[in-house]
């Protein structure tokens, strides 16, 4: 790192806290400072995870010491709540961390909705607020929420459907796996097309 660099940093550093005591909360504040401890921890343990695999590759044995010395490192930087062998129509609970501008924030459950893509699935969140533009809500999941409420209404917020990457999912607390099924899954999509407005013609292909 040169002088230079490292001044910049300093500076960034200083005018990053005058920036948030400015304009955001107390409680912002906390949200904003632990997602970024949680990004650069989970960013730093995912390099280390895909430099372990791509050396426990190389090697030509599993029975070598240096085998199980890697095997055991790994395991100290993998994703512990990970819900494994996701399927399309799962619900889990997702890190969104600190939203940008408008953009959905904090931990929300959602649906899975395409299969493993280079890390990535493609999320379909849900929330107590329905979307203006597209009514869509799913009855009797049952998922924990703080506000303590049995069945409570889950809507599908379609405007914040993107791919997240996997170490964002997690395991929903004191519940086996929720899959809404696949009659479910198809009127979603239904739906979730309509909303794109696509500019084809579905109906001839």
């Amino acid at each position: 790192m040169s002088v230079e660099q490292d001044k910049k940093i300093q500076s960034l550093y200083a005018s990053l806290k005058n920036v948030m005591t400015q304009n955001l909360d107390k409680d912002e504040q906390e949200q904003l400072l632990e997602w970024v401890h949680t990004l650069i921890l989970d960013t730093s343990k995912e390099r280390k995870f895909q430099n372990i695999n791509g050396l426990l590759k190389s090697l030509h044995t599993k029975e070598s010491t240096q085998y199980k010395e890697l095997v055991q490192k790994k395991e100290l930087v993998r994703h512990k709540n990970y819900p494994t062998n996701l399927k399309i129509g799962d619900i889990v609970s997702v890190k969104y961390g600190f939203g940008y501008c408008s953009e959905i924030s904090n931990t929300h459950y959602g649906i899975v909705f395409s299969e493993y893509v280079a890390g990535l699935y493609l999320i379909l969140p849900l929330s107590s607020e329905p979307l203006k533009k597209k009514i869509l809500y799913l009855d009797n999941l049952n998922l924990p929420n703080k506000d303590g409420i049995k069945n409570k209404r889950s809507y599908i917020q379609l405007n914040h459907a993107k791919f997240m990457y996997y170490r964002r999912l997690e395991k929903i607390k004191g519940r086996g796996t929720i899959n809404i099924g696949s009659e479910e899954i198809k009127r979603i999509s239904k739906e979730f097309i309509d909303f794109l407005n696509l500019p084809i013609d579905t109906d001839n292909n």
